[in-house]
């Protein structure tokens, strides 16, 4: 049996037994992090300047045309452990691990009153938030600060902001936390369609100040349908078969500015090898 590529998950905080492995990811992947320096430069101040110049030297040797991020969603070393002896035993190994660049990175979560005391345990919306912009905040933020509710850039956005194309592909929802947090700014990662907007879910509040008619940028479907992200594929019929708070149905908005809109396999690949841009799969709710 062949060994899958198993996705691993990365952060933006340097493990302190080994300083230097961000050099790896950032020099494979280059446009990525843009080797971790300026997204990350908390990390590089630990590496301290000459690991910055190590960064530096490595990136001017390397040009990457495409750059595709997996991240497995809450996988950590312990899940890779158990799947790894399971599919292939003691011995084993999967692909990812035979990569001549890999790195140990950690994730960091603050609380949400004073956005400094760390917390312990994280979640997609936080993890999300620092793989997209680098940025630590407290659980539940898509692509804000902690305490303070600013937003801030994402990677997605400075590649856009580049003229590149860009696309995300989940097996969950296009709205879901972590895909979001590349895309969408928001207070609470539970408002992912305009009727979600109000009332509080799993211990977090709503986010009414998050309303366009707040001054807000709407839900997360609603920031998705007006980003202009080239290739989105994943579920989320639900939340961009809403009606925006203009009214208009989210996903008929979206076809009206030309997105091509498929919801099967089979229509899916009729039109891949045409269509390279403003392409929606819509797979589940």
């Amino acid at each position: 049996m062949p060994r899958p590529l198993f996705p691993f998950r990365s952060a933006l905080r340097v493990s302190e037994s080994s300083p230097t492995r961000l050099l790896g990811i950032g020099a494979g992947l280059v446009s990525m992090l843009i080797a971790g320096t300026a997204l990350a430069q908390s990390a590089a101040t630990e590496t301290g300047q000459q690991a910055s110049g190590e960064v530096a030297a490595t990136q001017a040797r390397t040009t990457a045309k495409n750059v595709i991020l997996f991240i497995g969603d809450g996988m950590d070393a312990h899940q890779l452990s158990i799947a790894r002896a399971y599919l292939y035993g003691p011995g084993g190994a999967f692909s990812f691990e035979d990569f001549p660049h890999r790195a140990d990175l950690r994730v960091q979560t603050v609380a949400e009153e004073d956005g400094t005391t760390p917390v312990y345990v994280a979640d997609s919306a936080s993890s999300g938030t620092a793989l997209s912009a680098g940025v630590v905040t407290s659980r539940g933020r898509i692509a804000t600060t902690a305490a303070q509710d600013r937003d801030v850039v994402t990677i997605l956005e400075k590649a856009q902001a580049e003229g590149k194309l860009t696309g995300i592909v989940t097996t969950a929802s296009l709205t879901d936390a972590t895909p979001a947090s590349f895309f969408a700014h928001t207070s609470v990662r539970f408002c992912q369609g305009p009727n979600d907007m109000k009332g509080s879910r799993g211990g977090l509040p709503g986010c009414p100040k998050d309303q366009k008619s707040k001054g807000g940028s709407g839900s997360i479907a609603e920031q998705l349908a007006a980003k202009d992200i080239d290739v989105l594929l994943g579920g989320g019929t639900r939340y961009l078969g809403q009606r925006g708070e203009d009214g208009e149905i989210l996903v008929e908005a979206m076809q009206r500015r030309g997105y091509r809109l498929v919801d099967s396999a089979e229509q899916l690949a009729s039109v891949a090898a045409t269509i390279k841009r403003r392409l929606l799969g819509l797979f589940g709710n």
